[in-house]
């Protein structure tokens, strides 16, 4: 059982209710051959790059899933008798592509943690009025000095 992605661009003049059914009939197909599906990622309308059967735009939907090699072949003789499909393509999928994908989308991005030179030193209270102190952490402008580099 290998991963596979199935992009097809249906004709724009879809229904809502016949492009879930497109979805649905496809899904099904895989599942009846023996395959599972995984995530399901219908883009909508979108414009295409070059006119195709002289049309302009597309619904994009994209749909990873799992199936044995010979599936592939009966995919694509149902997608080319399908009159509602434009393009189509199957593209294998490295084995670990569905759990980086998904564990990158799981991870979220921790905030950067701000610099305080006065927890630093250990500092706890500052005392804003102490002017000798202060003189330590900022130049002559009164702006505050950079974090000191070192090699």
């Amino acid at each position: 059982m290998n991963n596979y992605e199935l992009m097809v661009i249906f004709t724009p003049v879809l229904s809502e209710e016949d492009f879930k059914a497109a979805q649905k009939k496809y899904a099904d197909f895989i599942v009846e051959n023996g395959g599972t599906t995984g995530h399901s990622n219908p883009w909508g309308l979108k414009s295409l790059a070059y006119p195709i059967e002289k049309k302009t735009t597309g619904i994009y939907w994209v749909l990873e899933y799992e199936a044995p090699s010979d599936l592939n072949e009966k995919m694509k003789i149902q997608i080319l008798r399908d009159e509602q499909v434009m393009r189509h393509m199957i593209t294998r999928l490295d084995k670990y592509a569905n759990e980086i994908k998904y564990l990158t989308a799981i991870k979220q991005e921790k905030p950067k943690k701000k610099f305080c030179r006065f927890k630093k030193y250990g500092i706890k209270y500052v005392d804003y009025k102490d002017i000798d102190f202060l003189k330590k952490f900022i130049n002559e402008q009164g702006k505050m000095l950079p974090p000191p580099f070192k090699w």
